[in-house]
């Protein structure tokens, strides 16, 4: 992690083989379509026709678009996730301070928050980034306090971290209506001496609610667009139950540190993604003394954090009925079908810190506020399967990118097991053409060419003719990302034999240049989630 401090250029936090590069990317490509005049169409995917695209990273790429037209993509995305996890420390400051009235006590709440082992999982180490806004449970959760206060300035705040983080994470809304749910008893019980402000509470609960509703129903738009550029048709299901999401977090990955290490690790929509759930018993127990030596207040919002948790488990808790989850699934839409209903953890972290702070609030000693950060720390780095932090992956391009001034197709799609080259993405940000590629791997209609999904063919001649049809101008294809036993060699001597050698190369990169003959402006059909799996020799829309 250090090394991203150092060169925070060409250094990127997290797996190479997770979402960081196509996070990263969005900086670039935000920047790109607004250029173009269509913030939520791009002419850069799913080559030759296009498609729509609502970026998850839209809002923080907006945010950092100086930055980004400065430093370049890269430097803006090291910058938003250090900017990300300040964000996470400094709202659970806020909200510590406010109910406890403790500084040191809010200062170890947010330090806590920031090593919760949730973030350092999914959100960095698998690079998917728009998880990092973790801040809108502790600023949500203050907002409306402040707005039963009479604060209209926190009320607009409170629906403007809901509507920003939704925008990018819609589980993290739904997750943060649950918890307006779950939290009314302290939203409508004033203080001792003072009176719910309702004219300026009730119109803040009413903006979130109408905040999540645009929020949704722009995003469903887009998922359900037949040019979509990502496909996620469960994450918009409005039906009320649904289907039992399996990808649940277990007692076992929630509480035992010595099981984090064994089920962390799956494969989804072509990255290599880390699920860690793990509490951590420091900041649990710590929050529940806090907690119950705590006032109201403090009690309600750790629960909540607990009940986030509980939830997390899914429909059933080691065979047993959930019945909040149960509840939630059955009277709120899309709740029950949602897949990463794991994910529901990340409200523990930092309203859990809270009841941290209340217990260092109740005694307020600087040997304790030091004993917890540092076992909370300690916890985390001896139980996750990481380094000290993070890993980090190079994001430096080859310069031989410069040379492409057409649409590409960079082969093979696929490095095997289903995992999606990123770099793809981040090429982009250099030669700026172009790519017949999706979000999700088997959105696009070439990424079902086993062709170009794997890189090996009998017929290149045919693949190759029919890229020239749709208008590519330059094949990239990569030899070291091929699946093993693929002859890597006899491949090149194929393609050669049809198109000369390559015009450029680089380290484990040949650029062959093609001869399109014609452009295909509209969109292919979608294969539906399919990849590889068209019959060989085949061509889209031919």
């Amino acid at each position: 992690m250090a090394s991203v401090l150092v060169r925070p250029t060409s250094v990127l936090p997290g797996d190479p083989y997770g979402d960081v590069y196509k996070h990263a990317w969005s900086f670039w490509h935000t920047l790109a379509c607004l250029f173009e005049g269509h913030p939520l169409e791009t002419p850069f995917l799913n080559a030759p026709g296009g498609a729509v695209l609502l970026d998850v990273m839209l809002v923080p790429a907006l945010v950092m678009s100086p930055v980004s037209l400065v430093a370049g993509p890269v430097f803006a995305a090291n910058l938003w996730v250090v900017l990300s996890l300040f964000g996470i420390g400094l709202s659970t400051w806020l909200l510590t301070e406010h109910a406890t009235g403790s500084r040191l006590g809010a200062t170890v709440a947010g330090l806590c928050a920031q090593s919760a082992p949730y973030l350092y999982g999914y959100p960095l180490e698998s690079g998917v980034h728009e998880r990092l806004t973790v801040w809108i449970f502790p600023l949500m959760v203050l907002g409306v306090l402040k707005a039963r206060d009479g604060s209209w300035r926190w009320g607009l705040a409170a629906v403007a971290a809901v509507a920003a983080s939704t925008m990018g994470c819609q589980a993290y809304g739904l997750f943060a209506a649950i918890l307006l749910v779950l939290g009314a008893p302290l939203w409508f019980r004033a203080p001792d001496g003072k009176r719910v402000h309702w004219k300026v509470l009730l119109p803040t609960l009413l903006g979130i609610g109408l905040a999540l509703g645009l929020v949704y129903l722009l995003v469903r738009q887009a998922a359900l667009h037949s040019w979509s550029a990502s496909i996620q048709l469960r994450r918009t299901d409005l039906t009320f139950g649904g289907m039992p999401s399996l990808d649940v977090a277990t007692l076992s990955n929630l509480f035992d540190p010595f099981a984090v290490s064994g089920d962390t690790q799956a494969t989804a929509e072509g990255d290599r993604l880390l699920k860690i759930v793990y509490l951590g018993w420091v900041p649990l127990v710590a929050a529940t003394v806090g907690a119950a030596v705590g006032r109201f207040r403090i009690k309600i919002i750790v629960a909540l954090g607990l009940l986030s948790a509980v939830m997390a488990m899914g429909a059933t808790i080691e065979g047993f009925p959930n019945p909040v989850h149960l509840l939630f699934a059955r009277t709120v839409p899309a709740y029950g079908a949602l897949p990463p209903i794991w994910q529901q953890v990340a409200a523990f972290g930092p309203l859990a810190a809270v009841g941290v702070g209340s217990l260092v609030a109740r005694w307020p000693k600087w040997w304790l506020a030091g004993l917890i950060v540092v076992l909370c720390v300690a916890e985390r780095a001896l139980a996750l399967p990481l380094p000290l932090l993070v890993g980090t992956t190079d994001a430096r391009v080859s310069g031989i990118y410069e040379h492409v001034d057409g649409p590409i197709v960079e082969i093979p799609r696929l490095w095997g097991r289903g995992l999606a080259p990123g770099p793809i993405f981040l090429a982009q940000t250099e030669h700026e053409q172009p790519v017949p590629v999706a979000i999700n791997v088997g959105s696009s209609a070439f990424e079902d060419l086993p062709e170009v999904a794997f890189g090996r063919a009998d017929d290149w001649e045919s693949t190759i003719r029919c890229l020239e049809g749709h208008g590519f101008a330059w094949l990239a294809y990569h030899p070291s990302w091929l699946e093993r036993g693929v002859d890597s060699a006899s491949e090149l001597a194929r393609i050669e034999a049809v198109v000369g050698p390559a015009e450029h190369a680089d380290e484990g990169l040949l650029l062959f240049r093609l001869t399109p003959n014609a452009r295909h402006d509209a969109p292919l059909p979608r294969p539906a989630g399919r990849y590889g799996m068209s019959p060989a020799g085949s061509c889209p829309g031919m």
